[in-house]
């Protein structure tokens, strides 16, 4: 069984596991700065540490409300 990465605030199963577990990797190295040699890393270490991750990437990878764009006009003068 692959597991799944965080694509676009959801679960998303890549075709396969070499890519997913690539994919973790480089994640959980941006984000865990204090990890040891990432080389000696086994793929349950990066899954453990991804799935500490999961519920920030769901929530800044999500469809984000469209921000309110200020209007060009100067502001009036009361």
């Amino acid at each position: 069984m692959i597991d799944r990465i965080v694509r676009n605030g959801g679960d998303v199963q890549l075709s396969s596991g070499a890519a997913t577990y690539r994919e973790m990797l480089l994640q959980v190295t941006r984000d865990y700065a204090g990890l040891p040699d990432v080389r000696t890393l086994t793929i349950g270490q990066i899954v453990f540490f991804f799935e500490g991750l999961r519920p920030e990437l769901k929530k800044y990878t999500g469809k984000q409300s469209t921000p309110k764009i200020p209007s060009k006009r100067p502001p009036t003068r009361r």
